[in-house]
C-alpha cells in the first residue's frame, strides 16, 4: 500500500487468508483432537485473519474516506458453510472468519470499503492431492468424490483467483459482506 499516492482513483486492496500445510492437515475427528491442536488451528485460521484485518482496516477506511476504492477479500474455505469430515476445528474457525467479514462490512457503512470472502471448495492443487494420498484415498475413491460435485470436477486455482479478481474489480463495488463459494455447486 502506497500511503503517498495522490491519485484518488487508485484502488487499495488487501487479500488475506490463513491455513496450514499438508503435515497439519490430516483428518482428525474433533473428539480425537488434542486441546493443543484445536487451539493451534483456531489461532492460525481465525485469529491470524482477524489480526491482519484489524491492522489493515484503518488503512482501507482512510483510503475509502479519501475517495479511493478499498477492498478486503478474505480467502476462507467452503468448509465454513458445509463442514468437512475430520476438520471440525478448521471449519469452525473459517465460519468465524465469515462472521467477521459480515460484521466488518456492516461496521463501515459510511466509508466505501467492500469486505468479502471467497470459499474455495475442493480445488485441484498439489496439497489437495497430497492430503488425499495421506488419507489413503485411492484414485477410484477420489474420482467418486468429484461425482458429488455438481460440476463433476475439482476446481482450479485459476478459478479461485478469477473470483478474487472480480471482487476487487469496479464491477463488484456494490457487493460487500458476502461469502462466495467457488465449489462447483458443492454448496449453494
Amino acid at each position: 500500500m502506497n500511503e503517498h499516492n495522490t491519485d484518488t482513483t487508485a484502488r487499495v486492496a488487501i487479500v488475506t487468508g490463513a491455513g496450514q500445510g499438508i503435515g497439519a492437515a490430516i483428518a482428525e475427528r474433533l473428539h480425537e483432537a488434542t486441546e493443543e491442536r484445536t487451539r493451534e488451528i483456531v489461532a492460525v485460521e481465525l485469529l491470524g485473519v482477524l489480526t491482519v484485518a484489524r491492522h489493515v482496516l484503518p488503512h482501507l477506511c482512510a483510503a475509502g474516506a479519501a475517495g479511493r476504492r478499498a477492498s478486503l477479500v478474505v480467502v476462507s474455505s467452503d468448509s465454513a458453510k458445509a463442514g468437512s469430515f475430520g476438520d471440525a476445528a478448521s471449519s469452525a474457525a473459517r465460519a468465524g472468519v465469515l462472521g467477521m467479514v459480515r460484521s466488518v462490512a456492516r461496521e463501515n457503512p459510511a466509508v466505501p470499503v467492500t469486505v468479502n470472502a471467497v470459499g474455495p471448495g475442493p480445488t485441484d492443487t498439489a496439497m489437495y492431492r497430497e492430503l488425499a494420498d495421506a488419507q489413503g484415498l485411492t484414485g477410484k475413491v477420489f474420482s467418486g468424490m468429484t461425482r458429488g460435485i455438481p460440476a463433476r470436477r475439482l476446481g482450479t486455482p485459476e478459478e479461485v483467483a478469477a473470483t478474487i479478481r472480480f471482487l476487487l474489480s469496479p464491477g463488484a463495488a456494490y457487493i460487500t459482506g458476502q461469502a462466495i463459494s467457488v465449489s462447483g455447486g458443492l454448496t449453494m
